[in-house]
């Protein structure tokens, strides 16, 4: 989880299209209103509109579903969910089952073009010193723990992963 709203804001899960709020537990568009919101781009109304919704919320771009207690949990970025044929995947939930699986140190699943259904899921794995692992395996661990259309057809293995500063996949 990502925690409660801080004092004197404001968050609602709207659905990523309709900008409707959404009801507790479902996954939507984290979005958030405070005193302290930026209120426009300088010069850039239509970035500003993209933005910032006419209630006054801020667009995150992030996704995360909110509990009753007001807790939300993070499930990926907006820009980075891969529909596979209607239905959304959120790369970090398949990136948390490969990374369950003894063989793989760093896991990024991204999506990969496909004529029919729009997107595929893809996976890139970093292997920890010494270990192998075959890619049926991998969707075997995987198919073990998300539903079938979420696990990765498409497979690369490298030595190592770009980094950024703070140590996250670039």
């Amino acid at each position: 989880t990502i925690g409660r709203a801080s004092p004197h804001t404001e968050v609602l899960i709207a659905h990523p299209e309709s900008g409707e709020p959404l009801p507790l537990g479902e996954v939507g568009e984290i979005c958030a209103r405070s005193p302290g919101n930026m209120t426009c781009y300088w010069g850039n109304p239509e970035a500003t509109a993209a933005t910032i919704r006419p209630d006054g919320f801020l667009r995150t771009g992030d996704l995360g579903a909110m509990d009753e207690h007001g807790y939300v949990r993070f499930s990926g970025r907006l820009r980075e969910v891969i529909i596979r044929g209607g239905e959304n995947i959120y790369p970090a939930e398949v990136e948390d089952a490969l990374l369950s699986h003894p063989a793989v140190a760093l896991a990024a699943v991204v999506k990969v073009p496909h004529e029919r259904l729009g997107h595929e899921v893809g996976a890139v794995v970093t292997l920890r010193p010494g270990a192998s692992v075959d890619f049926a395996e991998l969707e075997a661990h995987v198919a073990e723990q998300v539903a079938h259309f979420k696990v990765p057809r498409h497979w690369r293995v490298l030595g190592e992963m770009p980094l950024t500063v703070s140590g996250k996949i670039r």
